[in-house]
């Protein structure tokens, strides 16, 4: 069964493999604030949310961070299997 570890392991190695940088960002300073934040090769600037494949449920404020990190313009994901991290970054 894929767990969210797994999907953020997954990430990890993607990004990784890339030569970017996958960061966690301190939740306990921003509740809601995506899982990663996610640093490519060539300036591109991912926020990332996981959750597990089935399940998986936002907390009160993370919807409310998600809307406001699109509304300044960066990539916002949702990833829930290795399909939609591979959909994220190796988008056009």
């Amino acid at each position: 069964m894929t767990t969210e570890n797994t999907i953020e392991e997954y990430l990890y190695d993607c990004v990784k493999a890339v030569q970017g940088v996958c960061l966690k960002l301190p939740s306990m300073w921003y509740p809601g604030i995506p899982d990663r934040l996610v640093l490519l090769p060539g300036g591109r600037t991912l926020f990332i949310e996981l959750k597990r494949p089935i399940g998986g449920k936002f907390e009160p404020r993370q919807p409310l961070w998600l809307r406001k990190l699109a509304r300044l313009g960066f990539p916002v994901f949702v990833c829930h299997t290795k399909e939609s991290v591979d959909a994220a970054l190796y988008q056009g």
